[in-house]
């Protein structure tokens, strides 16, 4: 236990790993303990993008704490939906966090980006203008990089708010006819 904590604590998950595997063999080890077993193994999983084996973790993880790491967990799970570009079941995921892990600030605002991206994802760029600016004048937190974050979203939505006008404005609707059918 000792040392997937120590490991997890120095988010050097990979290491941790091994031990999680062993604490979950345990029979004799604590629900709590387990949930952390499943937490770091998950994250060991996202680091080399294996999201198919992430994702069980974090649901267990999810289901089985009411805390922070819960609210991450299911962060995480609508990431997973989001990378995989299944935009739909990412916000259905992110109204679950918002729901279930409402006084957790930073995991929310962390999730109303996501659900901005996921808008940018289906070309809804309205309504990811709208989610960002909820955070950029809700968020009340100056220096744990959700301001930042945001703003980089923004400034990343802007341009293909921007790329879209440039398109629509250098779009020439006329066609050339040649009526002599004579091409020389």
């Amino acid at each position: 236990i000792g040392l997937m904590r120590s490991y997890t604590l120095k988010e050097e998950f990979t290491y941790a790993k091994p031990y999680a595997e062993k604490i979950l063999l345990d029979e004799q080890a604590l629900d709590y303990v387990k949930i952390e077993s499943h937490y770091a193994i998950a994250k060991a999983y996202m680091l080399v993008n294996d999201y198919d084996n992430a994702k069980p973790h974090f649901v267990i993880v999810t289901n089985g704490s009411n805390g922070s790491i819960g609210a991450e967990a299911q962060f995480n799970i609508a990431l997973i939906y989001h990378l995989q570009e299944n935009y739909t079941q990412s916000e259905i995921e992110v109204r679950n966090l918002m729901k279930n892990n409402a006084g957790y600030d930073y995991w929310v605002a962390k999730a109303l980006i996501l659900q901005a991206k996921n808008s940018m994802g289906i070309e809804d760029y309205v309504q990811a203008e709208y989610t960002l600016n909820s955070v950029l004048n809700g968020y009340t937190i100056t220096d744990d990089g959700i301001i930042d974050e945001a703003n980089e979203v923004m400034q990343v939505l802007l341009g293909l708010k921007n790329k879209e006008k440039d398109l629509e404005e250098d779009s020439d609707n006329t066609i050339e006819i040649n009526e002599g059918g004579n091409n020389d």
